[in-house]
């Protein structure tokens, strides 16, 4: 049996590559090198990880596959600056494989979850989406993946780029929202952390129900009383977002019977 253990090189530790480097450490991934320009940040990897810490390019293994966990407008230029037989996976859901042209092996380890500084996760059920531009490549992110977690997928860059879209209505702008619900809730000296049952709710009901066939409210009872008796508490952009959703939804129900 095959006791090597696997190494791989890490180039940004922000939300996404620090989680991701928590969690191969700790499956058994030796992240030997890391490119940092923090030497504050250089410091600390290498000793939770014993990794070589480096700010030059050129120290970096060249046969090495290299997972680039940096913001999407940074990977075109990290991966430009890199060995070109360097084997190298981006994290973003968005940027296409086609917008690279290189001699070594490119491809995705795009996973699907949003990282928070701090906040600790499940990676088992954390879903992976894998690209790649050669079938050897893609096996090995695939079993890279296949050692967090229990869901790993092929998806093509279109694929991944409307799961990417789907994903913000989901997390980024349901998160929005509570942010807007939070503030509403401070200025009118009421308790947010009363709703939080109420998100929970709305979240567990979805492994029973369609979003469609859950949606409740009175956008959804075509109450338009209530909708403008709230729309007259708001002001400014809050209050646009309101009866935007709502119209959206009564809109989606038009043709259903009054509730």
């Amino acid at each position: 049996m095959n006791t090597t253990p696997i190494k791989i090189t890490l180039i940004g530790h922000g939300n996404v590559g620090s989680h991701l480097a928590q969690y191969l450490n700790a499956s058994g991934v030796h992240i030997s090198h890391v490119f940092s320009r923090s030497e504050n940040k250089a410091q600390k990897l290498s000793e939770r990880y014993g990794s070589l810490v480096t700010s030059n390019f050129n120290d970096l293994p060249a046969h090495q596959l290299c997972l680039v966990c940096v913001n999407d407008h940074s990977i075109h230029e990290v991966i430009s600056q890199l060995n070109e037989n360097t084997p190298v996976a981006y994290t973003s859901g968005s940027v296409p494989l086609s917008n690279f042209e290189r001699n070594g092996e490119t491809g995705v380890f795009y996973p699907l979850q949003t990282f928070s500084k701090g906040k600790q996760l499940d990676i088992s059920e954390v879903p992976f989406l894998i690209e790649a531009s050669s079938k050897a490549l893609g096996e090995q992110l695939f079993s890279l993946a296949s050692m967090l977690s229990k869901k790993v997928v092929y998806a093509n860059s279109t694929e991944r780029s409307k799961l990417h879209l789907s994903a913000v209505w989901t997390n980024n702008f349901t998160n929005h929202m509570m942010h807007i619900a939070e503030k509403y809730a401070l200025q009118n000296n009421v308790d947010f952390t009363l709703l939080k049952p109420l998100l929970n709710e709305t979240v567990r009901k979805l492994d029973y129900l369609s979003p469609l066939n859950a949606q409740t409210g009175p956008a959804r009872r075509n109450d338009d009383s209530i909708i403008q008796e709230h729309a007259s508490q708001l002001n400014g952009i809050d209050k646009e977002l309101y009866l935007l959703i709502s119209k959206s939804i009564q809109n989606t129900y038009s043709k259903d019977e009054e509730l």
